[in-house]
């Protein structure tokens, strides 16, 4: 514990101004983000503090995790301690300290005070803290095996800088805001639990036996096997693993609801044949939140298969034949399934008789809890006065903070008291659900009405829905292009 206490010393005294600005970024975003005004123009949700603390403060953060750790480099045989009665764990449970004390215990105080300042009180979720310093070791862990496998600083810094290029890269849906993710996809969470696992993997496998050649193939078959995993699992496999850690258990049913197109047009309408099918779950005792397509095969009567890619863009079927997309059209549980045909000669060869659709789609059940009145710093709203450019589209907007709901539930819980009133327009901040920042938001505006009602929801789970519907004429249902 001497030796430790000794070398943690070192590294505080060697690397005080790379502390010392570490802790004056980490302590001017999360003044920011504290202080985040109300506003009420929609394009200040285009890039506010939440953005900018999500990547300056990573980026410093694994930066001086980099160069405290090459302060006594595992790379090499050369280094003064590797001669000393020293040994392993002094040196690994002085860099633990280091990580501890100067990314984890300042980030654990920011967070508190973000939540004080925001109207929350800390106590109270401690355990909402403490998960996030877990989710906070998927960053730390791994910029600690990349650390110890690099002979120097600025060979940490190309490789963090290749890293990051490759993640934004390949995750096109970066948690930005308007792009279409869904609660189920948890592809990126595994992705990360298999990253940090092997990241562990490596340090300790360094630091005790100092094999930097097995250490450096550990890291690179884990990077392997976490882009895999996000890049090959399967839309069935993921749901399936998320029903069933967060089973909703509501044994639902998918049937047809109608002899006509749900909807006059679709968001694609104009650019793609659509087919627009009215559906209904039958036996839901909750409110469904979320609905998405799983997956979907058309069978035609002369037996040929297609499968049906489901739609992730404002182009949802460019590069596929077939695409589809679920849409809530009602508050009693009315689907829309719409489903895009790129391709005119696969429409014809489709439309010339019956067809069997065997799909399936996952959908997140929430209960309706007690008004927002009753849950005192559970959720925090705020109605604004709108400018004037905005007066002439919307009648009201709600500003909402919380911790433990959602930015998409929070939008879920604002309601008009007119029948049918749902929100014109939501938003969430940038990003759409904060992993640094501990309070979660979201805006709503509404296009008509005087009176509305806020009553949170809390997610109950997700089920997964297969149904049939055989014998099915698709023409009656085709939304005409305009």
């Amino acid at each position: 514990m001497r030796l430790a206490l000794q070398i943690f010393r070192k590294d505080v005294e060697r690397l005080r101004w790379p502390i010392a600005l570490t802790l004056a970024l980490l302590a001017y975003w999360a003044f920011r983000d504290a202080t985040l005004p109300w506003g009420t123009d929609p394009t200040m949700y285009s890039s506010g503090s939440d953005n900018w603390m999500n990547l300056a403060m990573p980026f410093a953060w694994v930066l001086l995790i980099a160069l405290a750790v090459q302060e006594d480099s595992l790379v090499g045989d050369r280094q003064f301690w590797a001669a000393l009665p020293c040994g392993w764990k002094p040196l690994m449970m002085a860099k633990t300290m280091f990580v501890a004390a100067f990314v984890h215990a300042p980030y654990f105080v920011a967070t508190a005070i973000i939540l004080a300042a925001r109207g929350f009180n800390p106590a109270a979720h401690l355990p909402h803290l403490f998960w996030k310093q877990v989710v906070l070791l998927a960053l730390t862990i791994p910029a600690v095996a990349a650390a110890v496998v690099v002979r120097k600083a600025s060979h940490f810094l190309l490789l963090a800088i290749a890293v990051a290029s490759a993640v934004v890269l390949r995750v096109r849906d970066f948690n930005v805001i308007y792009s279409q993710t869904w609660v189920w996809d948890i592809r990126w969470e595994l992705a990360l639990i298999v990253a940090a696992m092997g990241a562990l993997v490596v340090t300790i496998l360094q630091f005790i036996r100092r094999s930097t050649r097995s250490s450096r193939i550990a890291g690179v078959l884990t990077a392997i096997a976490a882009a895999c995993l996000y890049s090959w699992v399967s839309r069935d496999a993921t749901a399936a693993i998320s029903a069933a850690f967060s089973p909703a258990k509501d044994h639902v049913t998918v049937r047809l609801a109608g002899e006509g197109p749900a909807r006059p047009d679709s968001p694609w309408g104009r650019q793609l044949t659509t087919v627009s099918l009215p559906l209904a779950l039958d036996g839901a005792t909750g409110r469904e939140s979320e609905t998405d397509a799983v997956s979907l095969e058309v069978v035609t009567a002369e037996g040929a298969r297609y499968d049906v890619k489901p739609a992730k863009s404002l182009n949802p079927a460019a590069k596929d034949p077939i695409g589809v997309s679920i849409f809530a059209t009602g508050p009693r549980g009315e689907l829309s399934e719409d489903i895009y045909f790129t391709s005119p000669q696969l429409w014809e060869r489709v439309r010339r008789g019956r067809v069997t659709l065997r799909g399936r789609m996952i959908v997140e059940f929430e209960d309706a809890m007690q008004d927002a009145a009753d849950r005192a710093g559970e959720i925090h709203c705020q109605r604004n006065v709108l400018s004037r450019s905005t007066q002439q589209i919307f009648r009201a907007v709600f500003e909402c903070d919380s911790v433990e709901i959602g930015g998409r539930s929070i939008r879920n819980s604002i309601r008009g008291r007119e029948p049918m009133q749902e929100p014109r327009y939501s938003l969430s901040h940038f990003p759409a659900d904060t992993w640094l920042s501990p309070v979660h938001r979201s805006r709503a505006f509404f296009a008509g009405g005087d009176v509305f009602d806020l009553r949170p929801y809390a997610p109950r789970g997700f089920e997964i829905i297969d149904y049939t519907i055989p014998n099915i004429d698709l023409n009656p249902f085709l939304v005409r292009a305009r």
